[in-house]
């Protein structure tokens, strides 16, 4: 069975520019992730505030002037940075913005649609939001001849919900595949609940944790991640209603985290004469 789920993170920032005759000019301007922030974030141990820890200037692809940040926080799926540029040197006409982590490589870039014009008494202040929703507020399908008899249609709902976002801002998505993933089948199918569901166990009863067939695929092309489970005959076996991917971190306490939650009406029937196999695809949709 193969059920297909998407994210999508988005940037933008306010430009706010002290003249030095006393007035004030801000600007608005969308941003746009690089592949190398959004490769990162699907495979890797990178948050949704990495990449965030320079802001530089440029002209005409002249770097004009750099600031790490002045605060930088995040809070349940959003994270904002801020960084400030004192007046003492003229920058000229700036036209782009980029953001990065320690290293060289540029996470967010921000093509400025005005030019704009920083004199030597000027002052400039960069205040940064990025943010990562659900690509939908759920994604749904139908597995045709789905039962164990082939009779029978099985509709699967998929959802993400607030608890499971925030997670995925604070830890990013590619620390699956370092830690102990896991496919919990549940016996509940009961609608999921996006703002109060937390971000961990199933709803129902828990009936097994995938045992063989796990496998992490990126395919950086079309930035999806490839999330392979399977349960062995004599695993898992009951009426599933439910199943929640997510991970283990076996170094803290309490570290049992997932991710998405599936819902299957009617629910399967699995029982010791079969195997159950289960493929989930994670596409990231580029934002602004």
């Amino acid at each position: 069975m193969e059920l297909n789920v998407g994210l999508k993170i988005e940037g933008k920032a306010t430009i706010t520019v002290d003249r030095a005759d006393g007035t004030t000019k801000v600007y608005e301007e969308h941003n746009r992730l690089t592949d190398y922030f959004i490769d990162n974030f699907m495979t890797d141990y990178f948050t949704l505030k990495d990449g965030t820890n320079e802001c530089k200037l440029f002209s005409s692809g002249t770097e004009k002037a750099s600031k790490q940040y002045e605060s930088r926080n995040l809070s349940g799926a959003v994270m904002t940075s801020s960084y400030f540029f004192s007046s003492g040197t003229d920058l000229g006409d700036i036209d782009q913005i980029k953001l990065k982590e320690n290293d060289d490589n540029i996470c967010s870039v921000i093509d400025l649609s005005t030019i704009i014009t920083i004199g030597e008494y000027d002052e400039l202040t960069v205040e940064y939001e990025r943010s990562i929703t659900r690509g939908a507020s759920s994604w749904s399908g139908t597995i045709t001849g789905g039962s164990k008899d082939g009779t029978k249609d099985i509709n699967w709902i998929a959802t993400i919900n607030d608890a499971q976002l925030a997670e995925i801002a604070s830890k990013g998505f590619g620390v699956m595949k370092y830690y102990n993933p896991y496919a919990m089948l549940g016996t509940d199918n009961t609608a999921s609940d996006l703002a109060n569901d937390g971000d961990s166990w199933p709803n129902g009863s828990n009936l097994s944790k995938n045992n063989i067939g796990y496998s992490f695929n990126y395919d950086s092309d079309n930035k999806i991640t490839t999330l392979d489970f399977g349960w062995d005959t004599g695993v898992g076996n009951g009426s599933v209603g439910e199943v929640v991917v997510g991970y283990e971190n076996d170094y803290v306490t309490d570290g049992e985290t997932s991710f998405l939650r599936v819902t299957f009406n009617p629910k399967l029937d699995k029982t010791n004469n079969f195997r159950l196999y289960l493929t989930f695809n994670v596409q990231f949709q580029r934002g602004q």
